[in-house]
């Protein structure tokens, strides 16, 4: 069962054992008393909690797809040069480690293989027989702020080759419906 909640308690019981406590958000009520009946005692479950973020909408990201379909007609690019060129310019959506240099290259073909923006960079370690390699996130990973930075760039790139985007409200509507 996947749902969202806004608050949580931690309690101890009679027994001297901890229970965690979520308020779920009303629309979740029934599938969470559901969840319950169907639970087997003494069996364990995995739980995972995380902070919840804004989703791109589908909007923007069809909107992104149709600016590099231009840019890559005005460039004669293919238009997945053009994304995987865009991505190491996101920010904040990469990790960098440092390998041996023999596991370095195997590295960076099995991240690529997760994706299409999913794009890798090395650069020589100060630490001998090592590589730092730097793993970008693709762009299906990606939350609204970073979706929004994604598009600036490629409107940015699309104006610096005198390709037509949309006019200043309606990519502030676009904006606006990330959080929806």
């Amino acid at each position: 069962m996947k749902a969202q909640i806004d608050g949580a308690q931690v309690m101890m019981d009679g027994k001297r054992r901890w229970w965690l406590n979520l308020r779920l958000l009303p629309e979740y009520d029934f599938p969470a008393k559901q969840l319950c009946g169907d639970m087997q005692s003494g069996e364990v479950y995995d739980v995972e909690v995380k902070k919840s973020r804004k989703r791109r909408s589908l909007d923007a990201n069809a909107y992104f797809w149709a600016l590099l379909d231009k840019l890559s007609a005005r460039l004669k690019t293919p238009r997945l040069e053009l994304y995987r060129q865009l991505i190491p310019d996101v920010g904040g959506n990469s990790q960098t480690v440092c390998v041996p240099a023999p596991g370095a290259e195997r590295l960076r073909r099995a991240w690529e293989a997760h994706g299409l923006g999913w794009v890798t960079d090395s650069f020589e370690s100060k630490l001998p027989g090592c590589t730092n390699v730097v793993l970008y996130y693709g762009s299906s990973t990606y939350d609204a702020a970073q979706m929004g930075r994604l598009i600036d760039l490629a409107v940015a790139e699309c104006r610096a080759q005198g390709v037509d985007t949309a006019t200043p409200s309606e990519l502030a509507r676009l904006k606006e419906e990330w959080g929806k």
